[in-house]
């Protein structure tokens, strides 16, 4: 099965976008996820992949999955906030998700976390359910993986702050809190997130320091 990239009259239109670095044997399983996704109430209109400066292209294995995939390329690394900063501009549809290459979605997960902002059009964000592909407990997580958001709601936050190393979906989620966003949380998995030296939870030092620095900006924000 395949994505289909044609503009189809549906109830909410979806850009799905993913994030990629020199993780080029996992992206088929990630692009996979979007191409098996029920689409039912829903419309996956456009795909985005941004190549982070990875050492090898992903777009061959990427345009065999999904046909007419948009894809972007950084020359060099820019870090996983400069990546989708890239990914979401120019988005026209009505919401957009966000997917990092060495993660899967249920294959429900977009019309599960839908299904809440056809129901009522005052939530702009709605988090979904996030468990270890190895099979640890399930939990809601406020990750990118695991966010369903209003287009326009994108905009009035903005962009993903690309001074932070790891802390940027925090620093994104209290800014979105502050300008008035409206989220809301369902239980069911939607993502399955893949463990790895590279996760944020295996960089303490690097995470005490970002969210010092969140912290302080939302005080300032707030003063």
């Amino acid at each position: 099965m395949t994505v289909s990239l044609d503009h189809m009259r549906q109830p909410l239109t979806i850009s799905v976008l993913v994030t990629c670095h020199n993780r080029g044997e996992l992206l088929p399983h990630a692009l996979r996820s979007i191409a098996e996704q029920d689409v039912n109430g829903i419309a996956v209109t456009r795909v985005v992949l941004v190549d982070d400066g990875s050492d090898v292209a992903p777009d061959q294995i990427a345009r065999e999955i999904i046909p007419g995939i948009d894809i972007r390329t950084h020359r060099e690394r820019r870090g996983i906030a400069a990546a989708r900063n890239t990914a979401w501009q120019g988005v026209t549809t009505d919401a957009l998700a966000f997917l990092d290459s060495d993660d899967v979605w249920t294959v429900d997960s977009l019309s599960k976390r839908a299904a809440p902002l056809l129901a009522d059009p005052s939530i702009d964000v709605v988090f979904g359910g996030v468990q270890g592909l190895e099979g640890s407990m399930s939990s809601v997580g406020r990750l990118p993986g695991t966010m369903l958001i209003r287009t326009g709601a994108q905009r009035l936050v903005g962009d993903f702050d690309e001074s932070l190393e790891v802390g940027e979906m925090i620093d994104w989620t209290a800014r979105a809190h502050d300008s008035g966003v409206r989220f809301t949380s369902i239980y069911d998995v939607v993502l399955l997130r893949r463990s790895h030296d590279s996760n944020t939870t295996r960089r303490p030092d690097v995470l005490v320091r970002d969210f010092l620095r969140i912290a302080r900006a939302a005080h300032a924000r707030r003063a």
